[in-house]
């Protein structure tokens, strides 16, 4: 937009004051005031421009402009990805696939936060309470293999942050490899010939990692 290639964006955003008529500088801020009206009518239907015409300041015609046709889309936005993560689950895929998921959410959302704090002690209690929110939305969409873990996490004092605690869970499944997860078979013994009874189900070795199962 010309408005913001040529420096013009404070005419718009009320941050410069219009002079009266017979102070000095009321030409050059009118002659201006006139550039960015002309800008911002031309971006207009001509439908849309007959409502507008007559308003006297680029201003005037902003403000109107975002009453009329702000659809909230700021809080709608932050509305869907606070839906997403608190409705995400692990659902059977790789514990990094889930993670990156989450991860990708939080970005999102810190980037639409605007709460605005001043005093240390306050954004400290803010950034520690969000990020306890979202520990908590990553332990509860964990697939139920990870219950154990999961109640040994909550019982920690303090509790992990999030990074913690996913490196926590990763671990665990290096350390426990024979987790029920997607890829990870049970060997079923076979019937000896003769025999009624099968053969103790037998777990197969395997490396476990991020998902990908290799079968030893």
């Amino acid at each position: 937009m010309h408005i913001v290639e040529r420096e013009k964006l404070s005419y718009i955003r009320g941050k410069t004051n219009q002079p009266k008529e017979s102070e000095d500088g009321y030409e050059k801020w009118y002659a201006k005031n006139q550039k960015v009206k002309r800008w911002l009518l031309m971006s207009m239907s001509p439908e849309i421009i007959k409502r507008y015409l007559r308003l006297p300041t680029a201003q005037e015609i902003w403000s109107a402009l975002s009453k009329a046709f702000y659809d909230g889309s700021d809080e709608l936005q932050v509305f869907t990805l606070n839906q997403k993560a608190f409705t995400a689950k692990q659902s059977d895929r790789s514990l990094f696939e889930y993670y990156g998921e989450l991860t990708e959410i939080f970005c999102e959302l810190d980037h639409w936060d605007k709460v605005v704090m001043k005093d240390l002690e306050d954004i400290a209690a803010y950034r520690k309470s969000i990020e306890l929110q979202r520990v908590h939305i990553f332990l509860a969409g964990l697939d139920g293999d990870f219950e154990q873990v999961r109640g040994e996490i909550l019982r920690k004092d303090p509790l992990p942050d999030l990074e913690e605690c996913y490196a926590l869970i990763r671990r665990e499944a290096f350390v426990d490899p024979l987790f029920s997860r997607p890829g990870i078979k049970l060997l079923i013994g076979k019937v000896p010939l003769g025999g009624s009874t099968p053969l103790t189900p037998t777990k197969v070795p395997i490396n476990y990692v991020e998902g990908n199962v290799a079968i030893n």
